[in-house]
């Protein structure tokens, strides 16, 4: 395609909507590469396609230098804060890990436990937040431990059905008693990594050297 050609089928696809987005040379040379007067729909989707996933990696890079301490937050937190300052939407995460939305929003929520979740699934998301397997093993712990603290605060109150301290039984107070104290002794105890999840970890590593993702093995 010469270059009068290509301009004009520029100024068509960007006229009919087709073209949203700022090109690149990546984009420009693949449309060069086309026979003169044949640029489909269907390769314009395609440049523009491409386009979209470089501005979405470039925002997500930006927005993980934006988050102090991250390795300290739960994986799906980590998710969704980096997603939100990155102006993503859940869909368009889902569009590229080719999941449904609901899929991302359990994960993001702790609802979906990341032991659960296949290995070369979970590598794809790493890949796509480009977060190394050494900060996502400190956020699986902190996921892991989060998840389980909420599922023993939901049992504890609906033990206590929401009643006041001073309108609940003594078997009720002494039931909340010993969850505090468990509670405490869990906290100063559970330094080590749960067996579960190290065997999710160990998947997880043979998955990314299986790809060659040298990069996520830090």
């Amino acid at each position: 395609m010469d270059e009068k050609s290509l301009k004009k089928a520029l100024v068509s696809g960007i006229n009919r909507g087709d073209i949203a987005l700022e090109l690149n040379d990546t984009i420009v040379d693949s449309l060069l590469e086309q026979p003169v007067g044949q640029v489909s729909d269907a390769v314009t989707e395609r440049a523009t396609a491409r386009l979209q996933i470089r501005r979405q990696d470039d925002a997500i890079a930006r927005a993980k230098t934006m988050i102090a301490d991250m390795q300290s937050l739960p994986f799906g937190r980590f998710m969704e804060a980096v997603r939100e300052k990155a102006g993503i939407t859940k869909v368009q995460i889902a569009g590229r890990l080719k999941k449904d939305e609901e899929y991302i929003s359990r994960i993001e929520r702790g609802d979906l436990s990341l032991v659960s979740i296949p290995a070369p699934d979970f590598t794809d998301i790493m890949g796509l937040f480009h977060v190394g397997i050494g900060v996502v093993s400190q956020m699986v712990v902190a996921s892991s431990r989060i998840a389980e603290s909420k599922h023993t605060y939901r049992a504890s109150a609906r033990s206590h059905g929401g009643l006041r301290h001073d309108t609940r039984t003594a078997d009720v107070e002494r039931a909340l008693d010993a969850f505090a104290r468990k509670m405490q002794k869990k906290a100063a105890t559970s330094s080590g990594v749960p067996p579960e999840i190290e065997a999710c970890l160990i998947r997880v590593r043979d998955e990314l050297e299986r790809r060659g993702r040298k990069d996520l093995l830090v």
